[in-house]
């Protein structure tokens, strides 16, 4: 898990009630968050709230498997069954479902990862983006 927050003293006591010490890793905010993608088997994105989700679009462009709640700007990113698994927000349930069938079926995962990549980069390049940013201006000013 990468970040802090409020909620870190009940991730603990969760982890440590379920005897996951050593199974889960606490990483705490981290200023550069490569080094955490590219050691992960998978990404899961549990918001109930969501922009675009950057951190989405980073852990694809690693080629890490992803599983997200549909929510808000996910599905931009995480097209169900192509680019990533999308799960109902709010449904834990379903959402380990979607984890287990994931890290089982890690070919299938690669595919959606490498496809997802291949999205992200078509599509979220920054020079891509400022050039599509200065075309748009281009023709309205035009």
């Amino acid at each position: 898990l990468v970040g802090d927050g409020e909620l870190k003293g009940k991730i603990l006591e969760k982890i440590d009630q379920l005897k996951l010490d050593g199974k889960v890793h606490l990483t705490g905010n981290k200023n550069n968050p490569w080094s955490v993608y590219h050691s992960m088997d998978l990404f899961i994105m549990s918001s109930i709230y969501e922009g675009l989700g950057r951190s989405i679009t980073e852990a694809l462009s690693c080629g890490v498997p992803v599983v997200c709640t549909d929510v808000e700007g996910v599905p931009e990113i995480v097209r169900d069954n192509i680019t990533g698994i999308l799960v109902r927000p709010k449904d834990s349930n379903k959402l380990a479902d979607a984890i287990i069938r994931t890290l089982n079926d890690m070919e299938t995962a690669k595919k959606m990862a490498e496809e997802g990549r291949r999205f992200v980069n078509d599509n979220f390049d920054v020079n891509k983006m400022v050039n599509d940013i200065d075309s748009l201006y281009n023709t309205l000013l035009s």
